[in-house]
């Protein structure tokens, strides 16, 4: 299952838990929600540099506005064939 399909069933459920990450493991986001409550973390590294962030508080009204603006992300730069989100 890709990350748009997790993040509309975390959406739809208020339950479960959804990761993004790169390949090089320079970027992480973890969200986590029960009864639509929960959490973020997450950790970026650049250059040397690392950002860490974690238990930060979120709910299903984030976590609907993150999948619209991923579902326009991916509609103004659409994924090459072979390639998945």
């Amino acid at each position: 299952m890709d990350f748009r399909d997790q993040l509309k069933a975390l959406d739809r459920d208020l339950d479960g838990e959804v990761t993004l990450s790169n390949l090089d493991s320079d970027f992480q986001a973890h969200v986590r929600l029960a009864a639509g409550k929960g959490t973020l973390d997450g950790i970026v590294r650049e250059w040397g540099t690392e950002l860490r962030f974690s238990e930060v508080r979120t709910d299903q009204t984030f976590i609907r506005e993150a999948l619209r603006e991923f579902e326009a992300l991916v509609s103004a730069f659409p994924m090459r064939e072979g390639i998945s989100d």
